[in-house]
């Protein structure tokens, strides 16, 4: 069984042994964690998994007693839970979000990481620099902290009893520094030892067990960050591989091989590292303005896209005084905004909505520029997430990359985390094998010369020079 909990769906599957999904049910998860997350949010969030658990259950004809559990999970949230493990409120987190990022800045320009440098430890800047927030401006809530973690973290402990991590979630694969963890307060068993992800955790306590409708006992494996499911799902696992995520966020993913020591990024398998940069926040923007576009509001349906896409199929280019460029996570409004000027001067559904595939193919292509430049090898290029179903964004993609684009599996993540309950299982020798033997290769698509041409246009209006400051170290951080 994979489960894949994302920023907007919670997805959860059986693959068989010919490595068919056989059966799946998901759940809504576009609830915002921000910086920290309380109780009552954790429980929405155990309550989707659960209920995308149940629903693959019923879509199977057997009483399902899956061999493996191997969990993929979105990133970002910090998670302190007390000596009993209640959860602790961290409301204030998301309102200083700004105040935060800067604490977490200041532990990039300390002395405290040793000859690896900060960007070895992959979230580990973060996570340590929000317990430091919280430490300096939350002393009360800090006091009763006992362990400091991720969501990931959080789902297997919930699961198996057990507080562990995997690299990607965690601290890159290396141990919590010790003089880092000292700014935090916390003592280094506060934070959850780093595992490799295909390795069993633990087995399925039986409230888990009860909540999902399953058997207790079963071998749930450490899992991993949902973007290494993509890459592993998709097989973007050697170096010069990009897989390029359209979801929730545009996010590129390049493989390196070694670690580039002055870029951000994590381990996707145990010798392999990848360079990692997204535009968080796309898909509700996309969303928002296709909302101003048909007048349908929110929630919006896979086929509204579908008939905008083919309005803006129809066009042979845009106006060059029409753009829509793309704008930071949290801008919805903003978004709707460019949309209502957009249609009060006169343009189309249409060529608004392509406007806004173009601006997020450009989007794209300045990530990958800007990781080329730090020294990722970028020649092949695997699209996942339910945008990559749209043919015209991958068309307008190929152009602005001038390649093909390959389609990996639309349900990259469950398959990623597949593979590793496949590993856990002990049905195969090594990772290499089982992604050969489980991932299947991806339809190719292309650009035709007549749309690369077109994309020049925006291209060279609307892309940002990745030239101009290549040292800036805070823009190599994740945010």
């Amino acid at each position: 069984m994979a489960i894949d909990l994302g920023s907007t769906w919670c997805k959860a599957g059986y693959f068989d042994t010919e490595w068919h999904l056989l059966a799946s049910g998901r759940a809504f998860s576009r609830f915002g964690l921000g910086y920290g997350a309380n109780e009552a949010e954790m429980e929405r969030v155990w309550s989707a998994l659960c209920t995308a658990v149940r629903a693959a259950n019923q879509a199977l004809d057997d009483q399902p007693r899956p061999e493996a559990i191997a969990l993929s999970c979105r990133g970002g949230s910090g998670v302190w839970l007390a000596a009993d493990l209640r959860v602790l409120p961290v409301p204030s987190f998301e309102l200083a979000a700004a105040e935060v990022q800067v604490t977490i800045n200041e532990l990039y320009e300390q002395p405290i990481w040793g000859d690896a440098g900060p960007f070895a430890y992959g979230y580990a800047p973060a996570a340590i620099g929000r317990s430091v927030w919280l430490r300096r401006h939350e002393p009360e809530i800090w006091a009763q902290a006992a362990r400091s973690g991720s969501l990931h973290d959080w789902i297997l402990l919930r699961l198996t009893g057990v507080w562990v991590t995997d690299p990607a979630s965690g601290a890159g694969g290396y141990p919590w520094p010790e003089a880092a963890l000292n700014l935090a307060g916390l003592p280094a068993d506060a934070f959850p030892e780093s595992q490799p992800q295909e390795q069993i955790a633990g087995w399925l306590i039986d409230d888990a067990a009860c909540d999902l409708d399953l058997p207790s006992g079963i071998p749930v494996v450490v899992g991993c960050h949902d973007g290494v499911a993509a890459n592993i799902g998709t097989g973007v696992v050697q170096s010069g591989d990009a897989c390029i995520t359209l979801g929730s966020n545009l996010v590129v993913r390049a493989v390196t091989g070694e670690r580039l020591p002055d870029c951000f990024g994590y381990p996707i398998l145990q010798d392999r590292w990848a360079w990692v940069r997204g535009v968080h926040g796309i898909a509700a923007q996309i969303d928002a303005i296709v909302g101003v576009l048909d007048g349908g509001g929110d929630p919006v349906a896979p086929e509204r896209h579908a008939t905008l896409t083919a309005a803006a199929e129809a066009l042979d280019t845009l106006p060059d005084e029409l753009e829509m460029p793309t704008l930071p996570r949290g801008f919805d409004e903003e978004r709707r905004q460019q949309a209502r000027e957009a249609l009060a001067a006169g343009f189309s559904p249409g060529q608004i909505y392509r406007a806004t595939l173009e601006s997020a193919a450009n989007s794209i292509a300045e990530l990958v520029n800007l990781a080329r430049y730090d020294g990722a090898d970028c020649r092949r290029y695997v699209v996942t997430g339910a945008a990559a179903a749209n043919d015209l964004l991958l068309r307008l993609l190929g152009a602005v990359l001038d390649a093909p684009i390959e389609i990996g599996d639309n349900e990259a993540g469950l398959r990623g985390a597949a593979v590793l309950a496949a590993l856990g299982a002990g049905l195969f020798p090594d990772s290499d094998h089982a992604i050969a033997t489980m991932v299947p290769p991806g339809r190719i698509i292309a650009a035709s010369p007549d749309e690369r041409a077109a994309l020049n246009r925006s291209r060279r209006r609307s892309m940002t020079d990745t030239s101009a400051a290549p040292g800036d170290a805070a823009r190599r951080r994740v945010m």
